[in-house]
């Protein structure tokens, strides 16, 4: 029996975020998905960039329609012979760059992250194969600590240098060390690290679970790519993306969500009503037809979705429109509190209607 075989999309999120994989790291990320996967993908490779790419081949032709029997489709509705779904596998994280003479390790950062809300925080140190724990220190305010990364060190209890290499070398990784939580007076709230983007991961694992359960005939294949190092801005998107060669990709993420501060910059997007398809990033402009035809499957599934109202950030979906020839591509984000923190919160509510929303787009796609 498969061991994920009676999981939810919350159990498997919660395995995933509690799974190490800092940006060039991810194999560990890579073996539970990889797990998790394997009786619902017709195929399952890892390309040198370390993305697992796990193809639904496509199951039948798209009708010769008559142009008088043809049935009714919007002007605007994609057409579509390669699908790509994508999620990134990394979390942020940082390196360990020395060790010094009592022990302690000195770290450079990966990824956007306030240095302050670092301190005392509970992290592990390691690579795929070997962890150890430990917490990160800083020198207290009214010494001087004022939290950037040359004042932090990571005490992992070694008594001096030569001790902590016994366990540890340059070049290591690490992440935070936190706690997967439900909370909220509903109960729908739930904590966890690296929810960005290990949820959009989860929304992949459960449309293949779909789409094999369901027995789904296509007329296109799905490949969903697990990508690497997004945190950094080194995305195997593009490496991923110029294999499959997609017509549309739909990139699933989590997106600071901002409604903490909301009357000073208004709300991204609120938790619980649904996912937030973005029109414009950093890194790119989303197909104007997909944004819509987005909203319109959402509409006809009775779905709730949300624009998201703020220009920020960037994805995969920046490499993955420049790729080959070109794709289509949308993202599709969930509402995140605490996002590059140890303590990303979402709705779970949200990550449900996220994959139902997948669902439905394929479903459409194939008409």
């Amino acid at each position: 029996m498969n061991r994920f075989e009676t999981y939810t999309p919350t159990d498997l999120l919660k395995e995933l975020s509690l799974t190490f994989g800092p940006s060039g790291c991810e194999g560990n990320v890579a073996d539970v998905i990889r797990e998790f996967i394997t009786p619902y993908a017709d195929e399952i490779t890892t390309d040198r960039r370390g993305s697992v790419i796990a193809t639904y081949k496509k199951r039948r032709e798209l009708p010769a329609y008559d142009m008088e029997e043809e049935p009714e489709m919007p002007a605007d509705h994609p057409d579509c012979e390669k699908l790509m779904l994508c999620a990134h596998m990394d979390e942020v994280g940082f390196m360990v760059k020395s060790i010094d003479g009592d022990g302690y390790l000195k770290m450079t950062g990966m990824a956007s992250r306030d240095p302050v809300l670092l301190g005392g925080r509970n992290v592990t140190i390691g690579d795929e194969d070997r962890k150890i724990n430990g917490f990160i220190g800083i020198k207290a305010v009214h010494q001087g600590g004022v939290g950037n990364f040359d004042q932090l060190y990571v005490d992992i209890g070694a008594k001096n240098k030569e001790e902590a290499e016994k366990y540890v070398e340059p070049g290591m990784f690490g992440t935070h060390r936190s706690d997967f939580v439900r909370f909220g007076t509903d109960g729908h709230k739930l904590k966890g690290k690296a929810l960005d983007d290990r949820l959009g991961c989860t929304v992949l694992c459960f449309v293949l679970k779909h789409l094999k359960e369901s027995g789904a005939e296509l007329p296109f294949d799905v490949v969903c790519a697990f990508t690497t190092c997004e945190e950094i801005g080194r995305s195997s998107a593009q490496t991923a993306a110029n294999v499959i060669q997609p017509d549309v990709a739909f990139n699933f993420e989590a997106t600071a969500v901002e409604d903490i501060i909301g009357d000073k910059y208004g709300y991204v997007a609120e938790q619980g009503k649904g996912p937030c398809i973005s029109f414009l990033d950093r890194s790119s402009i989303v197909c104007k037809e997909l944004y819509d035809f987005v909203f319109r499957t959402a509409e006809k599934h009775e779905l709730p979705v949300q624009a998201k109202t703020y220009v920020s950030g960037g994805n995969d979906a920046g490499p993955i429109h420049l790729s080959g020839k070109g794709a289509k591509t949308c993202v599709i984000s969930a509402p995140t509190r605490y996002i590059h923190t140890a303590s990303n919160v979402i709705d779970e509510r949200d990550m449900y209607t996220i994959i139902e929303l997948a669902k439905a787009l394929i479903g459409e796609l194939a008409l």
